[in-house]
């Protein structure tokens, strides 16, 4: 927690992929290997808007350390997010 970090999607037809208020339930969610944050503290995060824990997501981690690799997963459309820190 003592990282800043965050939760970035991509767009779809001007459109996030994933909503500010969601919980993550159902949602891909890549990780970054290699970088803070860890993928355990998302478990234990709260979603901002909602004051509520996210849950039921499901981590995905790139075959490759680094933030290229994770945004791959990302704009390729094999997660629907990333967990990322502002490092």
């Amino acid at each position: 927690m003592n990282k800043p970090a965050g939760i970035i999607t991509r767009l779809e037809n001007g459109e996030p992929v994933i909503d500010g208020s969601s919980d993550l339930s159902g949602v891909k969610v890549g990780d970054v290997l290699g970088w803070a944050p860890t993928s355990d503290t998302l478990q234990t995060s709260t979603n901002m808007c909602t004051k509520e824990n996210f849950k039921g997501f499901d981590l995905v981690f790139p075959a490759e350390d680094g933030n290229d690799a994770a945004l791959k997963l990302l704009l390729d459309g094999e997660v629907d997010a990333l967990w990322i820190c502002e490092c």
